[in-house]
C-alpha cells in the first residue's frame, strides 16, 4: 500500500477538527491541522480573497511534509475546502487550488453532516448556510468521483461511524 491521505472535511462547526484528534488518537497515524483557523488569528484585519492562497499553500506544504514521513495520515481539511470557500465567498478561483485539489486529494473523505449544535466562533460565517454548504461538497466529491462516507450523529455516535468508515477503507487496502 502507498501512501494514504484520509480527510475529515465539511461545512463549519460540523465537529471535524475533534473527529480529526480522535481519529489521530485512535489509530495512531498523525494528523495535519486546519491552516486556516491559525493563519486568519494572526491577521490584524479581516482575511481577504489573497489569504486564501496563503491558506492554501500552507495547508499542502504541511500536508505533504507530514506524508512524507508517514504511510498514513489524517487531514483537518484540504484543498477542496479552499476551492469551495472561493466560490462561495468570492465567486472567484484560486490558480493554485484549480491546478492541484484533484492531483492531492484524498483517499478516504469523511464528510461530516451538519446536524451537530451550531458553536458561535468569530471565524464561523455561514450558521444558517450550512445545509446549503454540504450539498456544494456532496456535489464537488461526487464530481470528483472520490471515496467518501457520510458522517453523522454526536458524540461517541459520530466518532464511531468515523472509526467503522476508516476500518472498513483499510481492510481494503491491498498489503493490509
Amino acid at each position: 500500500m502507498g501512501s494514504v491521505k484520509i480527510c475529515i472535511t465539511g461545512p463549519e462547526s460540523t465537529g471535524k477538527s475533534s473527529l480529526t484528534k480522535h481519529l489521530s488518537s485512535r489509530f495512531g497515524f498523525p494528523y495535519v491541522d486546519e491552516k486556516a483557523r491559525k493563519y486568519i488569528d494572526r491577521l490584524n484585519r479581516p482575511y481577504q480573497f489573497e489569504d486564501l492562497l496563503k491558506i492554501a499553500q500552507n495547508q499542502l506544504s504541511a500536508t505533504q511534509k507530514l506524508l512524507r514521513n508517514n504511510h498514513i495520515i489524517f487531514c483537518d481539511t484540504d484543498l477542496l475546502t479552499l476551492k469551495i470557500w472561493a466560490q462561495d465567498k468570492y465567486e472567484k478561483e484560486i490558480p493554485f487550488v484549480e491546478e492541484r485539489y484533484q492531483k492531492e486529494k484524498a483517499d478516504l473523505y469523511l464528510l461530516c453532516y451538519p446536524d451537530l449544535e451550531w458553536q458561535p466562533d468569530p471565524q464561523r460565517e455561514d450558521e444558517n448556510r450550512l445545509k446549503e454548504i454540504y450539498l456544494i461538497y456532496t456535489g464537488m466529491l461526487t464530481y470528483m468521483n472520490v471515496n467518501y462516507t457520510v458522517i453523522k450523529g454526536e458524540g461517541s455516535t459520530r466518532f464511531d461511524l468515523a472509526e467503522k468508515a476508516v476500518e472498513v477503507f483499510l481492510e481494503r487496502q491491498p498489503d493490509n
